[in-house]
């Protein structure tokens, strides 16, 4: 301050005082240095405004957005904030380990997420979670989406969204929460899968039980016959090729079997 009032005479910034009572304030002053006829200084004048109050108040939000912010960080949930114009205007560490690193500034309808359902059907931008609170005005949970990363891996997210209001009780953004769901989608996947093979399984194995049952009696009677002497070689022909056929048969029930032990061995995980 002494510095800036002895080169230009004028001092404008922040400056804290010490109170006749031993506190200390942070005032904003305007000093300048008064001069008489000849130039020489000869006292200043001073307008001083405390905001000891108003830069506690800056300084207590600081770090409440900090603590906010740390907290941000430290979720295993991608927390991304978009401006009403759909840009993603701040990311956290997560959300930029789901998207990538370039996620901040990009469009959240960017025809390169290639947005659609978990069942790959696209999606238009009034079913996305960040149309559906513009036009709502309320948040939006669990939205299921599948976005392509910039590395061009498939990620399926669960959305939750939820708007931004300003001090004037205006929109001012939204703020969104990604969890990636791929691995648990996948796991349910290879649990839809193992069951569908189970089932297979003991229908498979119902079929070749009733089907052995059968070729049981077909093979045991064509033995029987066989024996008979008094069989002519037409006979003792169609009865082999009988015997044949059967013999097969068990063996294609024979492997129905292993397969249907097979599936009810396995397991999904």
């Amino acid at each position: 301050m002494r510095e800036a009032l002895r080169r230009t005479g004028r001092f404008e910034g922040e400056i804290a005082m010490l109170t006749r009572s031993g506190s200390t304030v942070i005032v904003d002053a305007a000093i300048n240095v008064l001069r008489n006829a000849a130039g020489e200084p000869i006292g200043t004048i001073s307008g001083l405004r405390n905001i000891t109050e108003r830069r506690a108040a800056e300084q207590a939000l600081q770090r409440s957005e900090e603590r906010l912010w740390l907290i941000a960080e430290t979720v295993p949930v991608g927390i991304v904030v978009l401006d009403l114009s759909g840009h993603i205007v701040s990311a956290n560490s997560s959300a930029a380990q789901i998207m990538g690193p370039d996620v901040t500034g990009r469009h959240y309808d960017d025809p390169g997420f290639e947005i659609t359902d978990f069942a790959g059907n696209p999606l238009s931008p009034e079913q996305r979670p960040f149309r559906q609170v513009l036009g709502g005005g309320l948040p939006v949970k669990d939205s299921e989406l599948a976005i392509r990363k910039s590395n061009g891996q498939r990620v399926y997210l669960s959305v939750s969204s939820a708007p931004i209001v300003g001090a004037n009780g205006e929109l001012d953004g939204v703020v969104a929460a990604w969890e990636d769901v791929t691995g648990r989608r996948e796991l349910e996947e290879r649990y839809l899968h193992a069951q569908k093979m189970e089932s297979l399984g003991r229908l498979a194995g119902g079929v070749a039980h009733d089907f052995n049952n059968l070729l049981t009696v077909i093979n045991g009677y064509s033995k029987i016959l066989l024996d008979e002497p008094a069989l002519t070689v037409l006979q003792r022909g169609r009865l082999d090729q009988i015997a044949k056929v059967g013999e097969g048969a068990k063996e294609v029930c024979q492997q129905l079997l292993a397969f249907s032990r097979k599936q009810s061995q396995c397991r999904w995980w």
